[in-house]
């Protein structure tokens, strides 16, 4: 499936191109306290980098090396 291209999604009911931006940040918590999700969360927990869940999706291996690679800049993809 090509993500970039709807098939007669356009206003005239021609093609559409489509970007999916997807920002990931990092985070620390400042307090102590139960994490919550949104409802269509199934399921959440802390893993080791090199002990990470399967199936894992991925472009998230992606987006942890650059995690853990500690740049100060943006990792633009």
């Amino acid at each position: 499936m090509d993500y970039g291209k709807q098939k007669g999604a356009g206003p005239d009911g021609g093609d559409r191109r489509i970007q999916i931006v997807n920002l990931c940040f990092h985070a620390e918590a400042v307090e102590a306290g139960e994490m919550t999700t949104p409802h269509e969360t199934l399921e959440m927990g802390f893993f080791a980098a090199d002990a990470l869940p399967e199936p894992f999706v991925p472009i998230h291996a992606i987006r942890i090396e650059d995690g853990l690679a500690k740049r100060a800049e943006a990792a633009i993809r």
